[in-house]
């Protein structure tokens, strides 16, 4: 899913710098431009290997979750 986010991310400020407006270069990616905004601010930033990272913990995280539930049932 990040993954996909960033792709979106790049193929938009590529857009952008083409000179299209942010409410039509968020249109091509299929998303609002409240969407574009909060996803830059939270994936814009990221290179390779934060985006590991950050897949990882939520790897991690996902798995403490699921462990924690079956130990419930």
């Amino acid at each position: 899913m990040a993954g996909e986010i960033i792709k979106k991310l790049r193929e938009t400020e590529g857009q952008l710098a083409e000179g299209r407006s942010t409410e039509a270069a968020s249109r091509a990616i299929e998303v609002s431009p409240a969407t574009y905004h909060r996803w830059k601010s939270e994936y814009g930033g990221m290179n390779k290997d934060a985006l590991k990272r950050a897949v990882a913990d939520l790897a991690r995280g996902k798995a403490i979750l699921k462990e924690i539930a079956e130990e419930q049932c």
